[in-house]
């Protein structure tokens, strides 16, 4: 339709801009991971064209292959903010490849697989994650489609790291990252060992979104990091993402949310935090008078017993 076609000119046109500030190091670390965020958004949900996408790719590869180890298998030295722009350019890789062509992934095995495997000895909680979960989906594609170049994931040395960091994780990551780092690579380990995936369960209004595989988990989680706390409504009112999830659009009526509509819940929003607030104050006033009142009868009890 004309909406679609608009959106598709609008990519087109600032596409190359956002390429180009993905790849100037000039540019802060923050603003080209948003860029990175954008294209692939984009990408994914207007270009139809498969040779734009993997010029995309391409270009994200580029970014997180800084992050590769040395000739002599040493770390890189990269500032906390490049390894963290590196992460989210492999998210929004994987994100992609998810939805591309049979061909270019088994391409993709073959070439990146040994520098995804030494990223989970990167001393970056995000990056080490975000490995360990591509790694888990180019399995999970490889072993649907019968590739055979799934032999080189289930080699015995990835398997030992992988059990190592299902079992122990760093003492320089909080208890809390150490506590998701043991969860997720016990999912990826029993994925790769058992063919198993530990289904989530994601609940929204009344309804439940099944992620029943990394495919749709790694969509999940992309789209989850654009919309924040937006995310469960968008699921139950967005189309595009209803029909993404497969989630069924004939039990209920969808209607989008218009600006006027997001405008109205904000101001519902901002009346209610007023009327906490000047409830706490007329509270806080009358606890203290309370206050107040109980030490002045002390005092007074004080006096008259002397």
């Amino acid at each position: 339709g004309l909406y679609y076609d608009d959106s598709k000119s609008f990519f087109s046109f600032f596409k190359r801009i956002l390429i180009d500030l993905l790849n100037d190091e000039k540019q802060d670390a923050e603003v080209r991971a948003a860029c990175a965020k954008v294209i692939g958004i984009g990408s994914f949900l207007i270009n139809e064209n498969i040779e734009e996408t993997i010029e995309i790719l391409k270009n994200l590869e580029k970014i997180f292959s800084t992050s590769y180890l040395k000739g002599d298998r040493s770390l890189r030295l990269l500032s906390d903010e490049i390894v963290e722009l590196n992460t989210t350019a492999l998210s929004i890789w994987t994100f992609l490849l998810s939805s591309i062509s049979l061909s270019y992934l088994e391409q993709t095995i073959d070439k990146y697989i040994n520098n995804f495997c030494d990223f989970l000895k990167n001393p970056n909680f995000n990056l080490k994650f975000v490995a360990g979960e591509t790694i888990a989906f180019l399995y999970e594609r490889a072993k649907t489609e019968q590739i055979f170049s799934i032999k080189c994931i289930e080699r015995e040395s990835l398997i030992e790291e992988l059990e190592k960091l299902a079992k122990n994780s760093s003492k320089h990551f909080n208890k809390k990252d150490q506590k998701e780092q043991r969860s997720v690579f016990r999912d990826i380990l029993k994925s790769i060992q058992e063919n198993v995936f530990e289904v989530h369960l994601i609940k929204f209004d009344s309804e439940k979104l099944y992620l029943n595989n990394w495919h749709m988990r790694i969509q999940y989680n992309i789209f989850k990091s654009i919309l924040g706390n937006g995310i469960n409504m968008h699921l139950a009112k967005n189309v595009l993402l209803r029909d993404l999830f497969e989630l069924d659009n004939s039990l209920k009526e969808i209607k989008f949310t218009s600006i006027d509509d997001l405008e109205s819940m904000r101001e519902k929003k901002l009346k209610n935090q007023v009327l906490n607030n000047e409830q706490f104050k007329h509270q806080s006033k009358f606890l203290n008078k309370k206050h107040y009142e109980k030490i002045s009868n002390i005092y007074d009890l004080d006096a008259y017993e002397d």
